[in-house]
């Protein structure tokens, strides 16, 4: 199996991806464009350019990790974020920290840990923990 490009474990929500609903614990893409839930490779998912991926999770996660994608967006809750490239908003708040290198965080709601970017920008209500900006 290649690397991971995004990774998430949550409480059992949908995810949608490129269209195409899932649903399952733990999701992961990896590089050679497959999509496993829960440890299972889903079948047909196609060859879409790994940029071009736009991910829409209903329900809450636990960890998000996204190396790169078009954009992810988050309606429920999210406990921690990591993102490297690409977009992400959520709709409620961030329970702990959000890190993300050229991407942008939106959030919604509040952020109840920190923040830490090097090129891209966080947003939120209120940004509990402290905001750091390596760039």
């Amino acid at each position: 199996m290649s690397s991971k490009i995004f990774s998430m474990i949550s409480g059992g929500g949908v995810t949608i991806i490129n269209g195409k609903t899932y649903k399952g614990n733990n999701v992961t893409i990896t590089g050679d464009n497959e999509v496993i839930i829960d440890g299972v490779k889903q079948e047909g998912f196609g060859d879409s350019p790994i940029a071009k991926f736009e991910i829409s999770i209903h329900g809450n996660v636990d960890k998000l990790d996204a190396s790169h994608a078009k954009v992810i967006n988050v309606i429920g809750d999210v406990n921690n974020v990591i993102t490297h490239s690409g977009n992400c908003v959520i709709s409620n708040n961030v329970k702990g920290n959000i890190e993300t290198h050229s991407g942008d965080v939106t959030v919604k709601g509040n952020v109840e840990g920190g923040c830490e970017t090097f090129n891209g920008s966080i947003s939120a209500n209120n940004i509990d923990g402290k905001v750091k900006s390596k760039f």
